[in-house]
């Protein structure tokens, strides 16, 4: 598994929002969450910001780790409830 973490704006949509535009995720949890992903950046790109919005959006990410007993957290760590 490789872990990626991005924090400059410009990278994100000059570099990973192209990337995972052509070469989509396959599992559908994670098509999902690129897609809220996608539409959070774009709200940021706005003059004025809508928190609000965004932690809305934010909330509906990662829904596919539960039928798996993972929190955001602990994705690619086993969870404790599982050894």
């Amino acid at each position: 598994m490789c872990l990626v973490e991005v924090q400059n704006r410009k990278e994100i949509f000059e570099k990973i929002i192209p990337f995972f535009n052509e070469n989509s995720p396959k599992i559908q949890s994670r098509k999902k969450d690129f897609e809220l992903f996608r539409q959070i950046a774009g709200l940021l790109k706005k003059d004025s910001v809508d928190l609000q919005k965004i932690q809305g959006l934010k909330k509906q990410m990662h829904w596919g780790l539960a039928a798996y007993g993972k929190s955001v957290s602990a994705v690619g760590i086993p969870s404790s409830s599982k050894e």
